[in-house]
């Protein structure tokens, strides 16, 4: 390790049980691989495993139980395994577009080799944690060579990974964290080839990230000399740069081509007078406070998305109070130089937040380029924080302390220290947030997985989000899949709910039967309140679509009976709980009558 220690910071593992202790927790090491280093790399090991575990009994809980995000970015992966399946689906097709070229390989990989998509969605959490737990700890390393410190890293950042959905989403999102500690072990190594690497994978699995890696490399460029800046005349500093630089763009090139075929991107301007963007929107971005929108708010806030959680990633906010004072707090001396990294990726991430903000939707959400790295920052700060803290605590009660006291010191502080960390999630019980989602309609994801792979569903029902993951049948909008960030993809979806609103809602069975026919739907899918005044008012989604929705509110306020809410129970191919699949076929051998009254000619059944 490239780590150099004063001699008398480096102890033989000692015979009292105080010393005992406190090497155990505070004393640096001097060899990468010795049994205290594999100890802890051990427990922390051990503690990712558990939460993973408790993840994994939630995903195969049931036959249909899926995360939340899979509902977006992972449902079409299943024509990886099935080519018939989301073929000359708008939605599938503008999600495969805009998924990073790694993150769709690694799903056809599986596929290739017989795992199904969604079974091997559930698994790689639990893989991209360990691997983030092991660099994690590798980082930790490189910074303090205590693997205690390495310990509590790995804890805080596990805890604060898994009480989030972003990992055990198993999309693009889960691969921030390994990916970025990788690159930040490899460039703490200054090993060109790693850090290339890993800047390659950035692009391929989770491009946003790859910019903030960019930004760390241009800015270890410029070197403070007597208080100046000046250009590293260090040849290595500009060949990983260059590297680096060259290969994000032969990566990145062909997916901006990709995703451009939906574009162009909304701007900023546009947005602001789009409802969906709005308060009550589907993304809302344009918060109305202040506070909100620049540090809190999910998609632009700096801090969003709890970064301080769990509450101990607060001290890493001390650690640069706590290296001013090295007389009074002496293992500040065993911190590597190489600690610079930390304020160069603060400093990147927050100037490409403001590059995002000024780009707004152009290099995608504000958050992302902070957030995620502020989560791995905090976790390591924050570690060795409370290990200098720790080892002062020790030395101030070793000086005037009688023998018998010290142990029981040490050993209270170190449980004290485990207690803080893992104490409130024990309690509370709430290690993880994995926002499975579990389908209440086992009968009628059965049922439309029974019929052809082509067969399209057109509702307004939260249940047609479910459709795909569930029954794997294409649907013609969804409010999970409405995203409005590219205009030729999110124009086309727009469109096709304001045509579901006006069929679904008209009392003319000829106007019901074109819409059909335009989209080729096989079934319609309605909750038993759909043809009430409050469904369409009280659902934000819905009402996102003007002046569609209040049109059709209003025609029901008025006693204008629907034609398709005639024909629901003529036409009904299957009723599970509260819904109903509604035969297109036998919407389209319908007549109506002069009078309004519609008849079936020849049923579907």
């Amino acid at each position: 390790m490239q780590v150099t220690y004063r001699q008398n910071d480096v102890e033989a593992p000692p015979r009292a049980l105080a010393e005992q202790l406190e090497w155990l927790f505070v004393k640096p090491v001097t060899k990468l691989f010795d049994a205290r280093t594999m100890l802890w790399l051990a427990l922390a090991i051990v503690f990712s495993v558990y939460l993973a575990s408790l993840a994994l009994q939630q995903a195969f809980s049931s036959q249909f139980v899926l995360q939340d995000d899979a509902r977006q970015h992972i449902f079409y992966t299943a024509s990886f395994a099935d080519a018939d399946l989301f073929t000359h689906d708008l939605i599938a097709d503008y999600f495969r577009s805009v998924a990073p070229a790694g993150y769709t390989s690694l799903y056809k990989i599986a596929a290739t080799l017989g795992i199904d998509p969604f079974y091997f969605s559930k698994l790689l959490p639990m893989a991209l944690g360990l691997i983030t737990t092991i660099f994690c700890f590798a980082v930790s390393m490189r910074l303090l060579a205590i693997p205690s410190a390495a310990f509590v890293s790995t804890l805080l950042l596990n805890e604060s990974l898994w009480m989030r959905n972003g990992l055990v989403s198993a999309t693009p999102r889960a691969f921030i964290s390994p990916l970025f500690l990788a690159f930040m072990f490899y460039l703490l190594r200054e090993s060109v080839i790693g850090t290339v690497i890993t800047v390659a994978l950035m692009g391929l699995f989770f491009p946003s990230i790859l910019i903030v890696a960019i930004g760390v490399l241009a800015l270890r460029l410029i070197k403070l000399e007597r208080r100046r800046p000046k250009f590293s005349r260090e040849r290595r500093d500009w060949l990983i740069f260059a590297a680096a630089v060259t290969v994000a763009a032969l990566v990145m090139i062909p997916y901006a081509i990709q995703s451009s075929r939906f574009g162009p991107v909304v701007s900023a301007s546009e947005a602001r007078s789009m409802p969906e963007f709005l308060p009550k929107g589907r993304m809302v971005v344009f918060r109305q406070g202040f506070i909100e929108y620049w540090f809190t708010g999910s998609h632009t806030g700096m801090f969003s998305s709890a970064v301080f959680s769990p509450f101990l990633m607060y001290i890493g906010l001390l650690l640069p109070v706590l290296m001013l004072f090295p007389k009074q707090l002496p293992l500040i001396r065993s911190i590597s130089g190489k600690i610079t990294l930390l304020p160069q990726i603060v400093l990147s991430s927050l100037v490409t937040f403001i590059a995002a903000n000024l780009l707004l939707f152009h290099l995608y959400l504000p958050s992302r380029f902070t957030v995620n790295s502020f989560r791995i920052l905090l976790a390591l700060s924050s570690a060795i924080s409370i290990i200098i803290l720790l080892d002062a605590f020790l030395r101030w009660a070793r000086k005037g302390s009688p023998s018998l006291v010290r142990p029981l010191i040490a050993a209270a502080s170190a449980a004290l220290l485990f207690a803080a960390l893992v104490l409130p999630q024990a309690v509370t019980g709430s290690w993880i947030d994995t926002r499975y989602k579990k389908g209440e309609h086992p009968e009628l994801y059965e049922f439309l997985s029974r019929q052809p792979k082509d067969a399209l569903v057109a509702s307004l029902s939260n249940e047609a989000d479910n459709l795909p993951v569930f029954a794997r049948r294409s649907i013609l909008v969804g409010k999970e899949t409405a995203i409005p960030f590219h205009k030729g993809y999110y124009s086309q979806i727009r469109q096709r709910a304001i045509d579901l609103i006006h069929a679904q809602y008209s009392p003319h069975l000829s106007e019901l039967q074109s819409f059909i026919q335009k989209y080729g739907i096989a079934f319609l899918l309605v909750d038993d309140d759909t043809f009430t005044p409050e469904y369409i008012t009280g659902d934000k989604w819905i009402m996102l679509f003007q002046p569609a929705a209040k049109e059709a509110a209003a025609k029901l306020k008025e006693g204008v009976v629907p034609a398709l809410q005639k024909l629901v129970e003529k036409c009904a191919a299957l009723k599970a709980n509260g819904l109903t699949l509604v035969s297109a076929e036998c919407i389209l051998n319908a007549k109506q009558s002069d009078d309004g009254n519609i008849t079936v000619q020849s049923p579907s059944q």
